[in-house]
């Protein structure tokens, strides 16, 4: 079997794990709202804007910080929403654990590009 054929194999197993089946689901609910979509869109622009701000050492203010967490509240007090992000939580440590043996595997060392690995796997 070449590589591309284990690549195939495994991306099929994974499409039928629990947690790629919910966050398929989760993900359909919120695409098929537009207005569950603009909601999700519009939390995770601001979320990333703050984690890009405070990579750079500009923390929030404490105001800007209450301001997200109450945000974030009303995001989950949304089911459909909850269960987009309770998918998505699922889902990351596989996806990180995939990266990080490809990475090992392939000897790649994150540091020496820079970080745009590290970057990649949310480190």
């Amino acid at each position: 079997m070449n590589i591309y054929d284990a690549i195939d194999q495994f991306a099929n197993q994974l499409k039928v794990t629990p947690e790629c089946v919910h966050f398929k689901a989760a993900q359909k609910t919120i695409q098929d709202s537009p207005d569950l979509k603009a909601k999700v869109e519009s939390y995770l622009k601001e979320q990333a804007i703050m984690q890009a701000r405070n990579s750079v050492g500009m923390a929030p203010s404490q105001d800007e910080i209450e301001s997200f967490n109450q945000k974030t509240r009303e995001m989950v007090s949304i089911p459909e929403i909850a269960d987009f992000f309770q998918a998505q939580m699922q889902l990351m440590p596989i996806l990180k654990t995939i990266s990080e043996r490809i990475t090992d595997a392939a000897g790649i060392d994150a540091s020496f590009l820079g970080g745009m690995l590290s970057d990649l796997m949310g480190e």
